[in-house]
């Protein structure tokens, strides 16, 4: 299929010689040159994680070939059907399964502790790439839009390229449910302190 993808700089700039590659991504492991692309502007821009002020190059990239990728897409999921359901039907599992996967990859990770947390996505990357798919998609983490990775970089013709600075970040939080530290005296709890999770 036909791709047309955003990506923050030039593939050549981007896609450095494997031996200086020292540490893995979220797809590729550490010594693999994987090419990472957007389906859309601000999802590329994002995914660069970016300072205010930071400039950027948003490069263009055409897919001329048709290509076969894993779209790793999660679909409609009860979350209590999933947990509390003593027996699941072969699609359902299969449903959960790939809804688990695409969590995975899209899940933002923090920078030091990328190391560790990408093991599991790039084990699922190379699996990919064994069994003769050309690339992966998944929604990204910190966008609306869907980041796709390809296996061999040479299949993207870079056709565009603009400069971008970031101007602001606009921060969302959302309330977790309580917390409460105890201790246990006399075979009893005891509250120490309660985090609640909404501010009064």
């Amino acid at each position: 299929m036909g791709i047309k993808a955003e990506c923050p700089l030039s593939v050549t700039r981007m896609v450095p010689d494997p031996m200086y590659i020292k540490r893995g991504g979220r797809a590729n492991p550490s010594g693999f040159a994987y090419l990472y692309l957007a389906t859309d502007e601000r999802t590329a821009l994002a995914e660069m994680r970016p300072w205010v002020g930071e400039s950027l190059t948003l490069a263009i990239f055409e897919i001329q070939k048709d290509i076969n990728i894993v779209v790793c897409q999660a679909g409609p999921e009860d979350l209590g059907v999933r947990l509390f359901e003593e027996s699941h039907s072969p699609e359902k599992i299969d449903q959960y399964v790939w809804n688990d996967i695409s969590r995975a990859f899209g899940r933002p990770v923090n920078r030091e502790d990328q190391e560790s947390a990408y093991l599991p996505t790039q084990i699922l990357a190379e699996t990919f790439r064994a069994e003769g798919f050309d690339g992966l998609a998944y929604r990204s983490g910190l966008e609306r839009g869907t980041n796709v990775v390809l296996f061999d970089h040479r299949i993207a013709n870079l056709t565009h390229r603009f400069v971008y600075a970031l101007q602001k970040v606009r921060y969302d939080f959302a309330a977790l449910p309580n917390f409460a530290i105890h201790r246990v005296k006399d075979s009893g709890r005891q509250v120490i302190d309660e985090i609640h999770a909404e501010s009064p």
